[in-house]
């Protein structure tokens, strides 16, 4: 019973996703293939502009392992906020099948995003090796783990949202300048260790600060300072998830289910 459900459940995603990527990117053209090349070409251009800018090191730190290590997660970030909004009503259509939860749905999605994200990261990666524009990742298991926590709550977020824009119209309106509010919380643009120690202890209660030093704490390995916790991270994407879908199972009330 419980290997059929996991079968039910792995077909329903297969399909959502196949779904997902005909409807996003059709056939024509280089098709799926630009759920990769889009956040990679995003990753390289600012790669470009950045190197311009600064050269190939700022801070004694290199360009390249710095965009890798946070455009990435932004772009997830980015993406997951940005597909939430009103992201129920917009799967009611998909409720015609009994199977189809609109959690499913929705998960489908960010899925969809993390993984196009994490493969647009490897792709750059890997190029750059073979250039020879940035040295080998140090600890692979802290880097993944760092995705993992990383992801985990960026789509907790991402279901606050989808149920706040459900519960109440005009929150959709304060999308957009929250998600350039955070942009100084996210750890992209700088590691904590340059800032003053008062900046640092603010910094640091932010879990996407957190994710971002981690993530570059995998990248660098021993010789990166890092300020992460893993432990508040892990708690942050917990609390956010439960909320999240609790939220949620209170937006769906709102929302009329086809019949």
């Amino acid at each position: 019973m419980l290997r059929t459900g996991f079968a039910r459940q792995r077909n329903i995603f297969r399909a959502l996703l196949i779904r997902d990527l005909m409807t996003r990117f059709r056939r024509e053209g280089l098709g799926f293939a630009w759920l990769v090349l889009e956040p990679a070409l995003l990753i390289v251009i600012v790669i470009g502009i950045w190197s311009v800018q600064y050269g190939s090191t700022s801070h004694g730190v290199g360009i390249v392992p710095m965009v890798l290590t946070g455009y990435g997660f932004l772009t997830v970030w980015r993406h997951i906020l940005g597909r939430s909004n009103f992201a129920l009503r917009g799967s009611i259509d998909l409720k015609y099948h009994r199977e189809v939860q609109y959690g499913d749905i929705i998960l489908s999605r960010y899925l969809l995003e993390i993984g196009g994200t994490f493969l647009a990261f490897w792709t750059v990666y890997l190029a750059c090796m073979l250039l020879g524009m940035t040295e080998p990742i140090q600890d692979l298991f802290t880097f993944c783990l760092a995705w993992v926590l990383m992801a985990a709550f960026s789509i907790g977020f991402g279901l606050n949202i989808v149920a706040i824009t459900e519960l109440w119209e005009t929150s959709e309106r304060f999308i957009p300048p929250l998600m350039y509010a955070t942009l100084p919380f996210t750890g992209v643009f700088f590691l904590v260790e340059w800032l003053p120690q008062r900046a640092q202890d603010v910094v640091v209660w932010s879990p996407l600060v957190n994710a971002v030093e981690l993530l570059r704490a995998g990248y660098w390995g021993q010789s990166f300072v890092s300020h992460a916790d893993i432990g508040y991270l892990t708690r942050a994407s917990i609390i956010t998830l439960a909320i999240g879908l609790g939220l949620m199972e209170v937006a769906k009330r709102r929302i009329k289910s086809p019949s």
